[in-house]
């Protein structure tokens, strides 16, 4: 398993390539669980994801109260070093979902239904499977 401390060439390839990707966060002690397209996970900079947020509620008021996430992505699209399909990709960070400011403005733009921006700052990311 690799391991970096920012979104990498191999992350960027399978987040591109990813049909969908799964985000948790922790609610009351206990995880919580919501997904998103593949398509709608932006790669903004090497430490930053923006992923457009219509609902997330429940994933806003955890994140204030613990802004420690993860998010899971895999591609099928996407060959591993040893020349076998399929590669994961596993992001740690801190996320909120941002309603006002620059983030959120560059989301409602692409996706004029989102309500905002749920911000991902990497903290860390493993190549999987």
């Amino acid at each position: 398993m690799e391991t970096a401390k920012e979104i990498n060439a191999m992350c960027k390839e399978v987040l591109a390539g990813a049909e969908w990707a799964s985000i948790v966060t922790i609610d009351r002690g206990a995880p919580h669980l919501v997904a998103t397209w593949g398509q709608y996970v932006t790669v903004y900079d090497d430490k930053t994801l923006l992923i457009p947020a219509g609902g997330y509620h429940r994933t806003a008021i955890n994140l204030k109260s613990n802004p420690e996430m993860q998010l899971f992505a895999v591609s099928r699209k996407v060959k591993r070093p040893d020349g076998s399909i399929g590669q994961g990709c596993l992001i740690y960070g801190k996320g909120a979902v941002q309603t006002r400011g620059k983030f959120a403005g560059e989301i409602k733009k692409k996706y004029p239904w989102a309500r905002g921006a749920l911000v991902v700052k990497v903290k860390k990311v493993e190549i999987q499977l």
